[in-house]
């Protein structure tokens, strides 16, 4: 019983620990998006606005 327990602590542990991880991928993915979108080929025709600029 107490090694189930233990088990089961380490792998909430375990969870918790990497959830933080998540979020800083999500957010690295995230402004990646946004980065790419300054590079994709659709840009604007000239005298307008590009919309990854808005």
């Amino acid at each position: 019983m107490d090694a189930c327990a233990h088990i089961s602590n380490h792998l909430d542990f375990t969870k918790n620990a990497h959830q933080g991880d998540e979020h800083f991928i999500q957010r690295k993915m995230s402004s990646i998006s946004a980065l790419d979108k300054g590079f994709d080929d659709d840009y604007a025709t000239k005298g307008k606005q590009n919309k990854a600029d808005n």
